[in-house]
């Protein structure tokens, strides 16, 4: 996963999360509650100010949890793969994972240090004011918006967490080690069932363009293959090189060389 994947994801995340955020303006269970008797151009005189600050403290808070949540994923799965034998070659989930995985989680957490920080500075009754003003400035219930969010995000990040540090492969001299992604557990190829080894030059991308990388791909003959790059590993070509040429020694297999788009 190179960088330009990563910010195309993150792009993505985010008008994604505006389209559902207008969506979510026409249903009505979070549509805003209003208590305070006062209009909604006297809240906005009085907490305007509080309110930009808040998209400069939210953004500065969304930082400071995402770095510390990306630092203890990546502490934890360094930790959770120094307990895996290694063999000849050890290849561990990429590293970027924990970087799209820590903003996700730092949009949701980032809410808790920013609630508890207003809450000090305005007292419980003109906190109250300025969270219904939010709501009715942005048409939204916040706290139920929130909620809603963060009980779906949260489950499928750390469902993420736990597939991600399960998920690795060796390479040792009597077998090819997988532990996929989606799946939980090691599947182990001896090298006499590895059925070829292709090395494609040359593809057709989705948007018609013809585009000439190597990407290599192991066969197996129960019918299920591996490839480097849907397998999401921190590998570079280099390695991914390396250590095919050592499975082809290994399973005596010679790389079939495939180019279908030739210059």
């Amino acid at each position: 996963m190179d960088s330009s994947s990563r910010w195309s994801g993150m792009a993505v995340s985010f008008i994604v999360t505006v389209i559902i955020m207008a969506l979510i303006r026409k249903v009505n269970v979070f549509q805003p509650v209003i208590n305070s008797s006062k209009t909604l151009a006297e809240l906005e005189e009085e907490y305007r100010n509080w309110d930009q600050l808040s998209f400069i403290l939210v953004a500065v808070f969304v930082g400071l949890v995402g770095f510390l949540t990306w630092g203890c994923l990546s502490t934890l799965a360094t930790i959770q793969i120094s307990h895996i034998e290694s063999g000849k070659y050890l290849i561990p989930q990429h590293q970027d994972i924990w970087i799209l995985l820590a903003f996700f989680m730092g949009l949701i957490l980032s809410s808790i240090p920013l609630h508890f920080l207003y809450l000090t500075l305005l007292g419980k009754e003109r906190y109250g004011e300025y969270t219904e003003y939010a709501d009715r400035k942005h048409g939204v219930n916040g706290l139920k918006v929130f909620t809603c969010l963060a009980s779906g995000i949260v489950p499928v990040c750390l469902a993420l967490t736990f597939l991600a540090l399960d998920s690795y492969t060796r390479v040792t001299d009597d077998a090819f080690v997988v532990n996929r992604f989606f799946g939980i557990g090691e599947k182990s190829y001896g090298y006499d069932e590895i059925k070829n080894i292709k090395l494609t030059k040359s593809f057709e991308a989705p948007n018609g363009n013809i585009v000439r990388r190597d990407e290599y791909t192991i066969h197996f003959t129960d019918g299920t293959d591996f490839e480097f790059l849907n397998a999401l590993h921190d590998i570079k070509f280099e390695q991914e090189k390396e250590i095919i040429e050592f499975v082809s020694a290994r399973s005596n297999k010679k790389i079939i060389i495939i180019d279908p788009f030739p210059i």
